[in-house]
C-alpha cells in the first residue's frame, strides 16, 4: 500500500511544477544587473541571503549572478529601481 501511495504522490508532484516568484517582476536578475529587463518564468532561481527569490533566464548567468551575490543583488536592486 505504501509503494502504491508514494508512486501517486511522484506521478502528481511531477504532473503540476510549482515555480517561484521572483524579486525584479521575475525578469532575470542578471539581465536586471546589466541594464535589461527580460522577463522569466523563474523555473531557475535562487534564494538570496535576504530570503528573496531571484529568478534567471538560465542557470549559465545564474552562476555569474552569483559569482558576487551581494553586490549583485545590491546592483540589480538599484536598476530596477531607475
Amino acid at each position: 500500500m505504501k509503494a502504491i501511495v508514494i508512486t501517486a504522490a511522484l506521478a502528481l508532484a511531477g504532473a503540476s511544477t510549482v515555480v517561484a516568484a521572483g524579486e525584479l517582476g521575475d525578469n532575470c536578475a542578471w539581465g536586471v544587473v546589466n541594464g535589461k529587463k527580460v522577463k522569466t518564468d523563474c523555473a531557475v532561481n535562487q534564494m538570496g541571503p535576504d530570503g528573496k527569490t531571484y529568478c534567471f533566464s538560465n542557470e549559465q548567468v545564474k552562476w555569474l549572478f552569483m559569482a558576487d551575490l551581494e553586490g549583485n543583488i545590491r546592483k540589480a536592486n538599484d536598476s530596477y529601481k531607475k
